[in-house]
């Protein structure tokens, strides 16, 4: 059924016998990457029929869907066109494992961290109301995702605003492990009460000394206190703050869905459909150890655990081959960047008689091997990999530039910010082949191979008064700065590029991890 499916209008087109059909193909799908590729497994098992049900009922895009945490979306990416691309989840080069706009029409909100999906589809349809506009919009929340204060703060102001929207609590009864906490605990509050518990206790003692007939009587009276707790509880709490509320309704059962979520379309003030799913639901191992599941490397289908580790003698061979390609990479760069630039300068001191004088032959020397370096950069940065790795450079810039300036790390400051970098190590390497033009002037030999030898012999006074200049330029700011910082500013236009705003997001967090606690001892 999976293979029919390219975007929700062929979901609506299915009867309930092939959606169900789906739902067991979608989780062998998923169940197929995330056990090679890695990924959250258990929070998309457990809303398989609850997406196939909201893109069955809402008019994705022109209806809003906002999914809160956002790695539960895999099924939702599956639905939207994405089906192939799930192949390449969490890795270079592959669709975010998150919603994100520029990825999709159909992800109308970039969800990363948790709590914010009702603030965000609150602000969407005041925005409809604004506008004069008649979609639908929709926040997907989790029980544990519930407790966090933008949440709660984003109810309140709904349910006070009478705004037309719908939320979906996706109640598993955890987030990335078991959900504590008073909100948790409101959930059976009712038992809790003096007055009941008193006479929960007394009435079991009294009933279940009922000859044969009194224990099963008690667990009978247990069951139904608890049906009692959950359907009554939950509604007192949501409708007295404003919404109508729907539910409970089981999360695994299509019909259902469909059922209630059509209604929800029908009232004209804030709407909570409460939905009861499983974690992992379909596959044994994430629904007993959901928290296992939750973000997991490659595993084995039919066990549950983790990929074994190569054997040592697969170990041994990859060590081998990472040092050879070391060694490699080295000798080629000391040919490419030491020996050739020494054996032209020699051929054309051989050529051109008047290029005797060691300084005009180190010049020259010098920038041949600067044409290379420059020329070698130009041309990697075509490759795509290299240039969004140039990118993720920019937004570092951006972003420890933004932290200098002593501005809030938002994207919004970080975007404004200069991508060129006087600390930069573009710089740095520009001013090592600098220096090095300067103390190629000392030596005089003309055999490039000895003379290569002789450079990696000084290369660590090369490097190290390069460093000093680079530290110089990041300290000062005059005539003299400027000089020195020019060259490696100028090579920055190739080495660094504008990044989007998943990258300056990326660099925020980074940076986050480093800034020291007292910003006077930062020494950067």
């Amino acid at each position: 059924m999976l293979e029919k499916i390219n975007t929700p209008e062929d979901v609506k087109k299915l009867n309930l016998q092939e959606k169900n059909q789906l739902a067991e193909d979608i989780r062998k799908y998923i169940l197929e990457v995330v056990s090679q590729n890695g990924g959250h497994l258990a929070s998309n098992l457990g809303v398989v029929e609850l997406t196939i049900a909201l893109h069955s009922v809402f008019n994705e895009p022109t209806d809003k869907i906002v999914w809160d945490v956002g790695h539960q979306t895999y099924v939702h990416k599956i639905l939207t066109g994405r089906k192939e691309e799930l192949k390449n989840i969490r890795k270079l080069g592959g669709i975010a494992g998150f919603p994100k706009t520029k990825e999709s029409a159909y992800d109308c909100f970039n969800t990363g961290h948790s709590s914010t999906s009702i603030s965000a589809a609150l602000g969407m349809a005041r925005a409809r109301d604004l506008k004069g506009e008649k979609n639908s919009v929709i926040a997907v929340i989790g029980d544990g995702a519930l407790t966090g204060g933008m949440a709660i703060e984003a109810l309140n102001d709904a349910g006070f605003s009478k705004c037309k929207m719908t939320v979906i609590l996706n109640d598993n009864e955890m987030s990335i492990s078991p959900n504590i906490g008073g909100l948790n605990m409101f959930l059976s509050k009712l038992r809790t009460k003096k007055l009941y518990t008193k006479s929960n206790i007394s009435g079991k003692k009294i009933i279940g000394k009922i000859p044969v007939i009194g224990k099963p009587i008690v667990k009978i009276v247990q069951r139904l206190k608890r049906s009692v707790k959950q359907l009554i509880i939950p509604k007192m709490f949501f409708e007295d703050i404003g919404f109508t509320y729907l539910g409970p309704v089981d999360g695994h059962n299509i019909e259902q869905l469909e059922n209630i979520l059509k209604l929800s379309k029908q009232v004209d003030t804030p709407v909570l459909i409460h939905v009861l799913t499983k974690k992992g639901k379909g596959y044994e191992p994430a629904e007993e150890q959901p928290d296992k599941f939750h973000g997991i490397g490659p595993f084995q289908v039919e066990t549950g655990e983790p990929e074994k580790p190569k054997k040592k003698g697969e170990e041994l061979l990859m060590t081998v081959l990472m040092v050879f390609s070391s060694l490699l990479g080295i000798a080629l760069a000391v040919v490419l960047f030491m020996w050739l630039p020494s054996f032209f300068s020699k051929w054309l001191g051989e050529v051109f008689p008047v290029m005797t004088s060691w300084v005009l032959k180190s010049i020259v020397e010098g920038v041949l091997r600067i044409l290379l370096f420059v020329g070698y950069l130009l041309v990697v940065s075509l490759m795509k990999d290299i240039r969004r790795t140039f990118m993720y450079h920019g937004a570092e810039h951006k972003t420890i530039f933004c932290y200098e300036h002593g501005e809030e790390l938002t994207v919004e400051n970080v975007r404004r910010q200069r991508r060129f970098h006087p600390r930069c190590g573009t710089s740095f390497m520009i001013l090592v082949l600098l220096v090095g033009i300067i103390i190629s002037m000392f030596i005089h030999i003309s055999n490039p191979l000895l003379r290569t030898g002789i450079k990696l012999l000084t290369l660590p006074i090369v490097v190290g008064i390069g460093y000093e200049l680079i530290k110089l330029a990041g300290r000062k700011d005059n005539l003299l700065t400027r000089i020195i910082s020019a060259p490696g500013m100028w090579l920055q236009h190739v080495t660094t590029k504008e990044p989007d705003d998943s990258m300056i997001e990326c660099a925020i967090a980074a940076l986050k991890k480093v800034i020291p606690e007292d910003p006077e001892a930062d020494n950067w």
